[in-house]
């Protein structure tokens, strides 16, 4: 599959099969300084709804639009929607997203450390997406809650943006990973880490 940050909390999920689903999880308002590119999809993801930075202008009217929790079996993805609660207890739903027998987590609006309940809906994880502004107490506390095969931090300050968000050299330092940088991930089952955790910063696109 490839996966590719598109900015803020923004995400194309591309599996390899054209059989599959192409997920695309919280695009934006162009208000917020970036431009959200049009996109082929078949799922859209929204963490929150009511948030006043989504967009679903640019995606396609064919889409299956998933905002609230539950377990969806959509074009061979499996998806499955977790209510938490971010800033001032607004809804906030983590997705769970299974793409060619790899798990991948988006923390959606995440502010707070996860409780058990989330943690044993969650379980395994391949590759966690995690915000890293606005997060009451460490990121890397909420990493080491999940203990992600790799990690793609997401919610940071960027060429454009409108919305304050931390700097994402603070967050390599803090948690301690050298990072790679990529364009797009490209990956596969056989490619994700055995023995230890890696961090991919992907540029946006």
């Amino acid at each position: 599959m490839i996966i590719t940050y598109l900015g803020l909390q923004a995400f194309k999920i591309q599996p390899k099969s054209s059989d599959d689903g192409i997920v695309v999880i919280n695009p934006f308002d162009q208000k917020i300084g970036l431009k959200m590119p049009k996109i082929e999809s078949n799922i859209l993801l929204l963490s929150d709804k009511n948030s006043p930075n989504n967009s679903v202008d640019k995606i396609n009217n064919n889409t299956f639009l998933i905002s609230s929790a539950g377990e969806y079996d959509i074009k061979n993805v499996g998806i499955q929607g977790i209510d938490a609660y971010s800033a001032n207890n607004s809804k906030n739903i983590i997705y769970k997203i299974n793409v060619e027998n790899i798990s991948i987590v988006h923390l959606g609006t995440l502010t707070k450390k996860l409780e058990a309940k989330h943690l044993e809906e969650i379980n395994k994880v391949d590759i966690l997406i995690v915000p890293i502004s606005n997060i009451e107490g460490k990121v890397t506390e909420i990493i080491n809650q999940i203990e992600p095969r790799m990690i793609i931090p997401m919610s940071y300050k960027t060429p454009g943006l409108d919305v304050e968000l931390e700097d994402i050299n603070k967050f390599i330092k803090d948690i301690g990973l050298t990072p790679t940088y990529e364009d797009k991930l490209k990956i596969f089952k056989k490619d994700l880490p055995q023995d230890e955790t890696e961090l991919v910063v992907l540029n946006i696109k």
